[in-house]
């Protein structure tokens, strides 16, 4: 079986000897078979929601990062 690794665009492929023949049979099959539109349609929607989840979270974390904690604010007395 073959997988795209995320933003590389390469397959990452599985070494042969971890699975069972049988198993890389049903594999290719399932890869043979048709993909109906809408579930592709889906599938990119949950991609682009993924990544944009990931955009925030990591402009949070930034934002984090560079304001001062409360903590470390003192006030003079």
């Amino acid at each position: 079986m073959t997988r795209k690794r995320e933003g590389r665009g390469e397959p990452a492929q599985e070494p042969a000897q971890a699975l069972p023949p049988d198993l890389i049979l049903l594999l290719e099959e399932i890869e043979k078979e048709p993909v109906p539109q809408k579930l592709l349609a889906l599938a990119v929607q949950l991609q682009e929601a993924l990544a944009e989840k990931r955009r925030r979270d990591a402009a949070a974390k930034a934002a984090r990062a560079r304001a001062p904690a409360r903590e470390r604010v003192r006030q003079p007395q």
